[in-house]
């Protein structure tokens, strides 16, 4: 029994070291694309060396998966030009261009108008203050209209600031 058991544990240790011990690989030949792709990285980098194996590829199979050489040029279909009998000309106004406001003739309308000076107070919103002005919440946008150039947005009011309050 000693001597089986002995067997057996020889046995095993052999299969664990050969087990452990990679295998070596053979060495297969390069074909035509590898030797193009081998080539083109070898001058890219330097220090890159070709794997010992490559794995099987037959060539008609390279260009069927997309694999194509780098140096090859391939054709490029001819692109049509298309002639314009006359060139059309683009020009810019001489004051340059502005972009516009919300609505041009309601601040026009407001800015030649007379206006009340309203102190912002903690808590209000422009359509608070419309509604104490006009009666009318809906009207905050000709408020806002009128204080653009300190308002960047609606909701930008801030406790202190002084909004101008076109009369209507």
């Amino acid at each position: 029994m000693k001597v089986i058991g002995n067997l057996l544990l020889v046995c095993g240790a052999l299969l664990f070291v050969s087990g452990c011990v990679s295998p070596q690989l053979a060495e297969t030949p390069l074909g035509e694309t590898e030797m193009v792709w081998a080539e083109f990285l070898s001058d890219a980098y330097p220090e890159w060396e070709a794997p010992k194996t490559m794995p099987p590829v037959s060539e008609p199979f390279a260009p069927a998966i997309g694999l194509q050489a780098p140096n090859v040029v391939q054709s490029q279909p001819e692109i049509p030009v298309i002639e314009i009998a006359s060139p059309i000309e683009i020009v810019a106004p001489a004051g340059g261009i502005e972009t516009a406001p919300a609505d041009l003739g309601l601040i026009q309308k407001i800015q030649s108008e007379t206006f009340d000076l309203y102190v912002i107070q903690k808590g209000d919103t422009l359509w608070k203050i419309a509604n104490k002005f006009y009666k009318n919440g809906s009207k905050w946008h000709v408020i806002y209209d009128a204080n653009r150039d300190i308002l960047p947005t609606p909701q930008s009011l801030k406790s202190g600031l002084e909004l101008r309050i076109p009369l209507l």
